[in-house]
């Protein structure tokens, strides 16, 4: 930052008459997840600066500013540090942020806030709100399932106004926090898991309403093993696992595991932690995908690291047939592609309708994906069970004709494996090539690539003849 920048902040935030105060309301506002209304703040700096839980959400409302009071207190705290916009707070420019995570320390305020300590005050703050024993248990009715996002915000803005934010964000913030400050939490981490207790009725709703379709009452069934894993919350998983000794195999309806939990949101020190307790890696989720082939579909690069390392079958099949190298290869994540073959995944494998990862990499418009298969070997003219080459495939797909095939890449395809020497006059099973394919679908800028390659080849044929 220019030096008459950070000077000016310096001296804005000194001026404060509580430089503890203002320190907690900075650190809150550094690791809001968005900026925060000034009623919730409100709430989020009266629980921050308390040393233990008030008893209620009915007395905490007593020691709340009242009214414009607390934007006043904010600025005489923060000064022109802040803004308040809308009834918003926020720094007055992304310069403030700057100036207190600046990785050069200089006098009172400059570089002095850590963004993993900043989580702390904010998590506190949650965490005894969500904590309170007379916060009523929001239960949106089903039918009005599609309108749920709009009156979840309205009923927890207007009754509980820190509610919404706590609920959603908790988890986040207890997982950013130093390991030191998660274990002063942790017991409390562990209470809002429980299926058995008011907490989890309290703020599940609320972080569960943006997956309407899918896991909005799945929640409900959950272990408590499933849904601490789920939100990554290593400690309380490991209290769980240390002091109650559950079944960390045991599934949810839909074959959900504490360990597919933790792998579909990328926690890959929780995944050590369930594998170190006794994890299965043979498990599958109803879908029949064993817990690597999960992590390569949701591009979980990190724990698709950890699973190899802990000895997971590198070629399991799920109920298609497609190993953990076919899902990488048709999603195109060219580096989970090069870390499976580097440890030894078949390059071959074929699917249940014979379709190896070059196949699907072809036919998925995966160029990188297709030139790294190449370069590692993979046969260029390995048919499936209807006889079609990864040419073929990627002559023949889709049926938009060029708009389609110019945007998912299957001319270049196409181009890569006519350089690479794919033959041009394989027919499958039904007598078609590569070339009746591409005219089927009238794929007119593949059937020129295919025309010209023709042409080149006989132009080649004949002038070898004529030597």
């Amino acid at each position: 930052l220019p030096s008459q920048v950070s000077d000016a902040y310096e001296k804005i935030l000194s001026r404060s008459k509580d430089q503890s105060w203002t320190r907690i309301i900075l650190q809150i506002i550094l690791a809001a997840t968005r900026p925060l209304t000034l009623d919730e703040a409100n709430v989020a700096l009266a629980l921050a600066i308390r040393k233990n839980e008030p008893e209620s959400h009915s007395k905490l409302k007593l020691e709340l500013w009242l009214g414009k009071n607390f934007k006043s207190t904010v600025m005489n705290l923060c000064g022109l540090f802040v803004s308040v916009y809308d009834s918003k707070l926020s720094f007055i420019h992304q310069t403030a942020r700057e100036f207190l995570t600046d990785s050069e320390p200089e006098g009172t305020w400059k570089g002095s806030f850590n963004m993993a300590q900043s989580h702390h005050p904010l998590l506190q703050s949650c965490i005894f709100y969500l904590s309170f024993p007379d916060i009523d248990v929001f239960h949106p009715p089903f039918d009005l399932i599609d309108d749920i996002d709009g009156r979840i915000k309205s009923y927890g803005s207007t009754e509980y106004p820190f509610l919404v934010y706590a609920a959603k964000n908790w988890p986040l913030h207890f997982v950013s926090q130093n390991a030191a400050d998660a274990n002063a939490f942790r017991i409390q981490a562990r209470t809002l898991c429980s299926a058995t207790g008011h907490q989890r009725d309290v703020w599940a709703p609320y972080y569960f309403e943006e997956y309407p379709n899918s896991t909005f009452d799945d929640w409900k069934v959950w272990p408590d093993l499933t849904l601490a894993s789920y939100l990554g919350l290593y400690e309380a998983v490991e209290d769980i696992l240390s002091k109650e000794k559950p079944n960390v195999n045991l599934a949810t309806e839909i074959g959900r595991t504490p360990l597919a939990s933790a792998i579909t949101q990328g926690h890959e020190s929780v995944v050590k932690l369930l594998l170190d307790n006794g994890a299965n890696m043979k498990e599958q989720e109803n879908d029949g995908r064993p817990p690597l082939s999960l992590a390569v579909w949701i591009g979980q690069e990190a724990v698709v690291e950890v699973l190899l390392k802990e000895g997971a079958n590198i070629d399991a099949q799920d109920r298609y047939g497609w190993t953990a190298l076919s899902l990488a290869a048709r999603s195109g994540q060219e580096a989970a592609v090069e870390l499976l073959l580097n440890n030894g995944a078949d390059i071959e494998a074929k699917d249940r309708f014979g379709m190896t990862p070059l196949s699907l990499a072809a036919c998925s418009g995966q160029e990188a994906v297709v030139k790294l298969l190449l370069k590692k070997g993979a046969d260029i003219e390995a048919q499936d069970f209807e006889g079609q080459t990864p040419l073929s495939l990627a002559a023949g797909y889709g049926k938009w004709a060029n708009l389609w095939t110019m945007l998912r890449g299957f001319v270049a395809i196409v181009k890569l494996l006519l350089e690479e020497g794919a033959a041009m006059e394989t027919q499958d099973h039904s007598g078609q090539t590569p070339l009746s394919l591409a005219t089927e679908k009238g794929h007119t800028a593949i059937i020129e690539l295919l025309l010209n390659k023709g042409k080149e080849s006989k132009l080649s044929l004949s002038q070898s003849i004529s030597a």
